[in-house]
């Protein structure tokens, strides 16, 4: 097998940095965005899946925006052509990840208050 998409593409990851990842879909479907640290970026990169000819790299095209450094994978070597997508991977601060898990917290806390106000 070849070698692991981020040794063949070469994406500059700063691996203690934070990195903000959208996920869309090619059925027009986006994914949750998630904050994840340089060496997790790598590992979601470096993931494996299952196709008609046994494994393969899910990521088969990696490129990266050198004025921002924002890094896009491209996966379409799923069975299931719903999970083929496009994720990218933004650079972020500590502050902004910070800001972005507070703003996320405060969502989860107002749905829990909500459901407890009917009784759930």
């Amino acid at each position: 097998m070849n070698r692991p998409p981020s040794e063949r593409f070469s994406p500059e990851i700063d691996d203690y940095g934070f990195y903000a990842e959208h996920i869309a879909f090619v059925n027009g479907r986006d994914g949750t965005t998630r904050i994840y640290t340089g060496v997790k970026v790598r590992e979601q990169i470096d993931q494996m899946t299952y196709t008609d000819g046994g494994e393969d790299w899910m990521y088969t095209s990696i490129t990266q925006d050198p004025a921002t450094r924002v890094i896009t994978g491209t996966t379409t070597t799923s069975p299931s052509t719903d999970a083929h997508h496009t994720a990218t991977w933004v650079p972020i601060t500590a502050e902004q990840k910070d800001a972005f898990q507070k703003a996320r917290a405060a969502e989860w806390q107002r749905l829990w208050e909500t459901l407890a106000s009917v009784g759930a």
